[in-house]
């Protein structure tokens, strides 16, 4: 047998040998990378609420019964009805007890570092007496709802918050262009998602229209990292009647590089009530939007376009109309 037979298949062997193994680390590194970014979801920018003056870390939603507590603290303030309950630390899920000890970033403005991680449950609720504390403890406990969260030691009355190794929040740069505003508004006045509103309207009320009913909030927005400009464009007719319907449509366009608002889909988002803020939550390059649904009370984080990311539900216990 030749030489050259003998060692083919000793090279080939090795061949196979070196592809599992790259296949194998381009595995593992996507594995890696996944779990990195899982990571850094779980650190990035929550909803802070704030209890009696103290700050908490919105982490996850929880169901009626996990996670048994006690010593639940009722505080009722500005109308909505807190319970605070202490938790086993060893029952809470490991991505929750990651915060505890962690140094936060709330607002881009304050620090503060995470405690311990507890049990809140909140209900909003009109026609009762706050100060009948039994009654307040049955409808919180009944149709609140419930999330874990991380108590801070400072920041109180912040909106947002983050753990301080994830993304900064970007704010934007709010420029003066009333042409760009005015385009965006035509642009948004004139697609086939304000036709469909205007006929829905028409079908309720023969006597006004709905263009004469809306709000517009048009906002011409640049990207301090990337250098983009955004034009947001946000309309609604407010009226404040509970039978009546509300047409929500949300537009984000981009600005070309010289200067012209560059065509884009306009979408209706009838959860949308009040337009908040615009900012880049997660430090992607792309805008994400945070608002208010109807009666104003849970708040809302969406994507440009329009799609719910996050919700933090705050129930209303009784009547609004």
């Amino acid at each position: 047998m030749s030489k050259e037979l003998i060692t083919r298949p000793r090279l080939i062997g090795s061949l196979c040998l070196s592809a599992a193994l790259v296949g194998g680390l381009a595995t593992l590194a996507l594995q890696a990378s996944r779990r990195a970014t899982a990571e850094r979801h779980e650190r990035s920018a929550r909803f802070v609420v704030t209890v009696g003056g103290v700050a908490y870390v919105r982490l996850t939603r929880l169901g009626e019964d996990e996670l048994p507590v006690w010593r639940r603290q009722t505080v009722v303030d500005g109308g909505v009805t807190f319970a605070v309950a202490e938790v086993e630390q060893e029952a809470v899920p490991a991505a929750a007890l990651a915060w505890r000890g962690a140094t936060v970033i709330a607002d881009e403005t304050c620090r503060a570092t995470a405690g311990e991680v507890v049990v809140i449950s909140h209900v909003a609720a009109l026609g009762y007496d706050s100060a009948d504390t039994r009654r307040t403890r049955v409808h919180v406990e009944e149709y609140g709802e419930r999330f874990l969260a991380v108590r801070l030691d400072g920041c109180a009355g912040a909106e947002l918050a983050r753990e301080a190794t994830a993304p900064r929040i970007i704010y934007p740069e709010v420029l003066s262009a009333s042409r760009l505003q005015a385009a965006a508004e035509h642009a948004l006045l004139a697609s086939p998602a304000a036709a469909a509103a205007e006929r829905e309207w028409a079908e309720f009320d023969q006597e006004t229209s709905w263009r004469a009913q809306l709000k517009l909030d048009v906002r011409v927005l640049r990207h301090p990292t990337t250098g983009a400009t955004t034009v947001v464009a946000f309309a609604i007719n407010d009226v404040q009647k509970c039978v009546t319907p509300r047409h929500a449509l949300l537009g984000v366009f981009a600005v070309s590089a010289d200067g012209e608002l560059v065509p884009g889909p306009v979408r209706a988002v009838d959860q949308l009530r009040r337009l908040e803020r615009v900012l880049d939550l997660d430090g992607d390059g792309a805008f994400e939007l945070t608002g208010r649904p109807w009666q104003g009370m849970d708040r809302l984080w969406l994507d440009g376009a329009g799609n719910v990311l996050e919700r933090l539900d705050l129930p209303f216990y009784g009547s609004p109309c």
